[in-house]
């Protein structure tokens, strides 16, 4: 999925060090925190 669409459908998000993605999805201006595993 690219970086743009990731932007748009859930707030922002950031690639971590360890391999996972950091996605901050905003539900009632309320942050949620989705981390998962790159699957390459």
């Amino acid at each position: 999925m690219e970086r743009s669409l990731l932007e748009s459908e859930f707030g922002s998000y950031e690639n971590l060090t360890d391999g996972r993605t950091l996605v901050l999805y905003y539900v009632n201006e309320t942050p949620l925190k989705f981390t998962w595993n790159n699957v390459l």
